[in-house]
């Protein structure tokens, strides 16, 4: 036999199984859950880091083609164009303006900055070293190439060069001759100097323009020069002064420097030679050494006060009892509470004072002097005359130069400018 208390104890049991069965169902979704989340996410690491991986191996080989046609146009800007021995820098947009290589776009699809990005030519010992910078979105780092000095062949472009090996010589047109070219068929006299191997003609100058991207092409502007018609002329020079005068365009000034001796300003002093006629006494006063056992004190109108300056308060007794000689002409006053009998009392604070020691007699007396010194010194001297422009006709040249070659005292002519071309052609001569 059992009771109801024993039924509802069977009862109680049940359920508490129902529910721990639950629980433990609960626990195992839970954990598979988790699972399945972690491997979504290592999937994704995988996949984002192949991403990355793929991304970094674009850039690098779009870095590398970059860098291979910016040096391959800076061979030709340096070595096949002949400007190795003037310039030893050239900016991206400097070949670009030489017809050498158009825009250089990155990995990102971003154009380099023609500006930042840029070719060093360094000269070594036996080689040029050759740095490639270019300034892009993808931070590229610089690249460094060596050329044989003698050869110009490539030392590190793994066969990827315009350079033969051997040393171009370049035939230059007369640059001086107003753009015609007339020695466009002259070639270096040194021919053997490197395999008996010389190239590239250059093309009369022209003022008409080849458009072929394969022609190694150089220009020059020549403008027309002015001298513009104006005449100076000068009045008599004043006298000489010793007060400055400041130049001006109408104003010339002339100055001159002269050691002179004269009279020093006034100086004192107690031992002083009278008879010496370098010097002469303006003025003498009679002192006194004061003696008063005054070693720590100094003496002022024949009293002895104390070198130590003191601040602090002082009473209204005390401020007017003549034993302090207060050094500043304010005392702040202030009524103060007296502590003894309740009552109000005058104190003088943010007071600097010394004490008197006492009077200081006369001792020996001494002689201060007031005399001038003969100096010599250089005495600067001013002098000017005026200057006035007389107008003149203006004075052109005949021919045009560069802007850089016109005769002394000329100008360009605004709008006289004319550019010139010229071609290297790829015939050679051995």
């Amino acid at each position: 036999m059992y009771t109801v208390d024993e039924d509802k104890e069977n009862l109680y049991e049940e359920d508490d199984y129902g529910n721990s069965s639950w629980n433990n169902s609960k626990g195992l979704i839970f954990k598979i859950i988790i699972i399945i989340l972690c491997i979504i996410v290592l999937i994704w690491l995988i996949k984002a880091l192949k991403n990355n991986r793929t991304l970094n191996s674009n850039a690098e080989e779009v870095h590398t083609a970059n860098v291979e046609k910016v040096r391959l146009a800076a061979e030709k800007y340096f070595f096949i164009n002949g400007n190795k021995e003037k310039y030893s820098y050239v900016s991206l947009a400097g070949l670009k303006d030489n017809g050498l290589i158009d825009d250089v776009v990155d990995a990102k699809e971003k154009v380099c900055n023609e500006h930042s990005s840029k070719v060093d030519l360094k000269d070594d010992v036996d080689s040029y070293k050759m740095i490639v910078s270019l300034s892009c979105s993808t931070n590229d780092k610089d690249e460094v190439f060596y050329y044989h000095k003698n050869t110009l062949a490539c030392l590190n472009c793994n066969g990827k060069t315009n350079m033969t090996g051997k040393e171009v010589v370049v035939a230059k047109a007369d640059e001086n001759d107003g753009g015609k070219g007339n020695d466009s068929n002259n070639v270096s006299n040194d021919t053997n100097k490197y395999n008996d191997y010389s190239c590239a003609y250059w093309t009369d100058w022209s003022k008409t323009r080849v458009y072929e991207s394969d022609l190694v092409e150089r220009t020059k502007t020549l403008v027309q020069g002015v001298k513009y018609g104006t005449k100076k002329t000068y009045s008599d020079w004043s006298e000489y002064t010793t007060t400055p005068i400041v130049g001006s365009d109408t104003i010339e000034v002339e100055t001159k420097t002269v050691s002179e001796t004269a009279w020093s300003e006034n100086k004192t002093g107690t031992n002083i030679d009278t008879n010496n006629s370098n010097i002469r006494v303006i003025s003498t006063e009679t002192a006194y050494d004061s003696n008063y056992n005054c070693e720590n004190g100094y003496v002022e109108n024949n009293t002895c006060y104390s070198k130590k300056t003191v601040v602090g308060n002082l009473t209204f007794k005390e401020y007017n009892s003549g034993k302090y000689k207060v050094k500043k002409d304010y005392c702040e006053g202030v009524r103060t509470l007296k502590d003894s009998d309740g009552l109000y009392v005058l104190t003088y604070v943010n007071c600097e004072y010394n004490e008197i020691l006492g009077k200081a007699n006369k001792g020996s007396s001494y002689t201060i002097y007031t005399y001038q010194e003969l100096e010599t010194k250089d005495v600067t001297y001013y002098r000017y005359r005026t200057v006035t422009e007389v107008s003149e006709p203006d004075q052109y040249t005949s021919t045009k130069y560069e802007e850089k070659d016109l005769p002394a005292g000329y100008v360009k002519v605004a709008g006289s400018e004319e550019t010139y071309y010229s071609y290297r052609l790829r015939e050679c001569l051995k």
